[in-house]
């Protein structure tokens, strides 16, 4: 019976600290941030132009294209990055800062640098040790980088700045 009171006071301790911690560095005030939707599609780009015929021919269908292996996965997102014309829209659960992260971070930065409109979506569960980058992409022109379930507790002298300014 100890045991139990014990583990249901340490719960409530740690819980209590939560919400503290939660209370002394709460998330940014979103109100400025404007909303942002994907772009329609057009024929004007090539990838638009091989799809387009797809999509009208099978209304209010989605279509999906299972890839095997991972290195299968990373070739699809480096190339479409790449041929990547007016708009990108990348949403990544985990983000890892190793090498396929930093190549893949790499291809959408540079499509940011030709002009396209870049949209990151990613957990930040999952972004260990990408502050500095993500921060530097976020300061680009034509892009968003936005994080899912933010968290409010950053490491300050990890990265150049706070990345909860875009959480």
């Amino acid at each position: 019976m100890k045991l139990l009171r014990f583990s249901l006071a340490l719960v409530a301790v740690l819980v209590v600290g939560l919400l503290s911690l939660r209370l002394l560095f709460p998330l940014p005030d979103r109100l400025e941030v404007a909303v942002s939707t994907s772009l329609p599609m057009s024929r004007d780009t090539r990838i638009g132009a091989a799809v387009l015929p797809a999509v009208v021919a099978n209304p209010g269908k989605s279509g999906v294209g299972l890839l095997a292996a991972g290195a299968e996965a990373f070739a699809a997102c480096e190339v479409l990055a790449r041929a990547a014309e007016r708009t990108l829209d990348v949403q990544y659960y985990i983000w890892q800062a190793d090498t396929t992260g930093y190549l893949l971070l790499d291809e959408v930065r540079a499509a940011a640098e030709r002009g396209v409109r870049v949209r990151l979506l990613v957990d930040d569960n999952g972004i260990t040790g990408l502050d500095g980058p993500l921060r530097a992409l976020d300061d680009l022109p034509m892009k968003e980088v936005r994080l899912f379930n933010p968290f409010t507790l950053r490491l300050r002298n990890c990265c150049p700045s706070d990345l909860t300014s875009f959480a």
